[in-house]
């Protein structure tokens, strides 16, 4: 069985890639790649590694690494995104990420 800490973690990467994908859309600016290449590097290989070893301990620091990217995007959009539903989904981002870092080393 899939921990409900592991699930949050991807709906909540989910939501920067959306962020990522629609800054670059508005900006056309290659320079927002650079983030979204970062995060699915990082998320997907921990991913990885929690999902055919079960070993949720190795992955926690790559996990937090991950955790601190998705905040730092979530704060940048949420204090420079004018469209007010974006700017709520940048909070949730932010929130969420929080409550991750808090929880993790009980979950791990």
């Amino acid at each position: 069985m899939i921990p409900w800490f592991w699930i949050v973690i991807v709906v909540v990467t989910s939501v920067a890639y959306l962020l990522l994908f629609r800054q670059f859309t508005i900006d056309h600016n290659w320079a927002w790649f650079i983030p979204i290449l970062f995060l699915g590097v990082i998320s997907f290989y921990a991913y990885y590694k929690v999902f055919s070893s079960g070993d949720i301990g190795a992955t926690y620091g790559i996990m937090t690494g991950s955790i601190v990217v998705l905040v730092a995007i979530g704060s940048a959009f949420f204090f420079s995104e004018q469209f007010i539903p974006m700017k709520i989904l940048a909070l949730a981002l932010i929130v969420l990420g929080v409550v991750l870092l808090a929880m993790a080393p009980s979950l791990t």
